[in-house]
């Protein structure tokens, strides 16, 4: 049988179930009394509640309210809700009780429950203000003071409690702005002259600086500012893109050609974006664009005044506003540099273009005029006096018939005096070939065969050859020498060009055709 425990080793074996009953009773204290079970060995006039007072068992009501009603209500640092508050079953003990509302200071009560109802109110003091201006663009953003919302931007808040504070100015796609502020009574604190970084206009920004020549990224830019507002910034971004598409492409030298063109055509079809984009934002729905049309008018023509001294940059706006399809744009272009520059060293290039676009308008008179200008000043010019040629003789089918032959008449004059003038070859032979056919579609074959015969002297490459030949045996089965005709045709037909073989085929056809009308007269 084993030996009893000595008195020190039965306390030891005690100690547990000790521990374990006091406990125990701490417990059923606690659900009696609203008391912590573990109050640290504080008396029972010091005890501290755990969790929300409301939930305790057995205890007494307690009424609490504040002047001003509705501060934020906290008993031993737990914010239970609001003033007034009514604590049911508070348990006995001690309690501190603290009271917030923004403007105010803050209070703090110290409360003794015991077996009797009690209540506790609490005046809170107006805090000292000063004045708190927030004018931070862009207009509409969030203004947080110590992480509650005051106001949008512009705001002015007249009653900013004094102190130190936490200021949070926010908006959708910018980078807040946040600073620790302390506003001093009586004063005003006022940010403003400073902006929220856009995260969409860096980004815009960042396109622009790493593809400069992009004119589409100038357009989207513009396009962003104008939704915000920002219309001089808007306008400066749409005449930036107007500045870049009217400046050549340039290109790193190992930039191959395949490359090159598809950045030619991108350019193209970006400048093509711009005139719809400036189009469309001048007539935006359901906005005013008064001033954006009145800032935009302004700076275009700053910036065409500018410009319209400079061939290089007419040539270039003008060429891209006939392919974008307004050649009245273009034709004012070539207009407005010449009364800059009526005699300058590129007034004859000016004309021949200001030509080609009055023919393409089919405005008659003007190009007659324009034409008249052009002759005049380029007369002892072979090169210029073929240009104007055959500007005019290509544009031809563009008339209304009466006015076709005006174009011949004035295409010959301009081959003849180029044919007369020229001291090289390969020019008057060209001047010869254009004369002779200019005189044909005008109903002189005959006279044309000599200048065909004169522009096949000088042997030309085989395929201008061929050409000529071709068109020298058309005039001669017009002016009736069929039998000549037919030996160029037949000649022809050898040719190793597909396109040359099946011409001189069809003519022979009208050769034979021809000649069996003739035999059945």
């Amino acid at each position: 049988m084993p030996a009893a425990p000595t008195p020190k080793g039965a306390a030891r074996a005690r100690l547990p179930l000790l521990l374990a009953a006091a406990a125990a009773l701490g417990v059923l204290a606690w659900l009696a009394g609203g008391r912590a079970p573990n109050d640290g060995g504080r008396s029972a006039g010091d005890a501290t509640p755990s969790g929300d007072p409301d939930e305790a068992l057995g205890g007494v009501s307690v009424h609490i309210e504040s002047d001003p009603p509705g501060a934020s209500l906290f008993i031993n640092s737990t914010l239970v809700g609001a003033t007034p508050y009514e604590w049911k079953h508070a348990g006995p003990g001690t309690y501190v009780l603290r009271f917030e509302k923004a403007g105010r200071a803050p209070q703090s009560r110290r409360l003794v429950v015991g077996e009797e109802p009690a209540s506790v109110a609490a005046k809170l003091p107006a805090l000292s203000t000063g004045v708190l201006e927030v004018a931070i663009e862009p207009r509409g953003a969030e203004v947080l003071l110590d992480g509650e919302l005051v106001g949008h931007t512009p705001l002015s808040l007249a009653d900013a409690p004094a102190g130190q504070h936490e200021l949070i100015v926010r908006k959708t796609n910018f980078k807040p702005f946040t600073a620790r502020i302390e506003i001093t009574p009586g004063e005003i604190l006022r940010y403003a002259d400073q902006s929220l970084d856009d995260k969409i206009l860096a980004m815009l920004r960042a396109k622009i600086k790493g593809e400069p020549q992009r004119v589409a990224h100038y357009v989207d830019l513009g396009h962003y500012e104008f939704v915000n507002n920002r219309m001089d910034e808007a306008v400066l971004a749409f005449i930036q893109a107007q500045e870049v598409a009217e400046t050549p492409l340039t290109f790193e030298p190992e930039v191959d050609e395949q490359q090159r063109a598809l950045e030619q055509r991108l350019r193209l079809e970006d400048y093509r974006r711009l005139k719809k984009e400036v189009e469309k934002h001048v007539r935006w729905p359901g906005k005013n664009t008064a001033d954006f049309r009145e800032k935009l008018q302004r700076q275009q023509d700053i910036y065409g005044r500018k410009n319209i001294a400079s061939w290089s940059w007419v040539q270039l706006a003008a060429r891209n506003h006939i392919e974008g399809g307004h050649l009245t744009q273009a034709e004012s272009l070539y207009i407005d540099h010449l009364d800059k520059n009526p005699n300058g060293e590129n007034a004859p290039d000016c004309l021949l273009a200001l030509l080609k676009v009055r023919l393409q308008l089919r405005n008659i008179s003007a190009a007659r005029d324009t034409y008249d200008k052009l002759f005049e000043l380029v007369q002892d010019r072979p090169d210029m006096l073929l240009k104007t040629g055959q500007c005019v003789l290509s544009s031809r089918y563009r008339m209304p018939e009466p006015d076709r032959n005006d174009l011949l008449e004035m295409s010959e004059k301009a081959f003849r005096r180029a044919r007369d003038v020229s001291k090289v070859d390969t020019i008057r032979a060209e001047c010869a070939f254009e004369l002779a056919n200019a005189l044909t579609l005008q109903g002189h074959a005959a006279e044309a065969i000599g200048y065909y015969e004169q522009s096949l002297e000088k042997v030309p490459a085989a395929e201008v050859a061929e050409e000529r030949t071709l068109q020298m045996a058309e005039a001669l089965h017009l002016a009736g020498r069929i039998d000549e005709a037919e030996k160029h045709f037949k000649r022809l037909t050898a040719s190793t060009s597909v396109t040359v073989r099946e011409r001189a085929n069809a003519g022979l056809v009208r050769v034979n055709n021809t000649r069996k009308s003739a035999h059945k007269e």
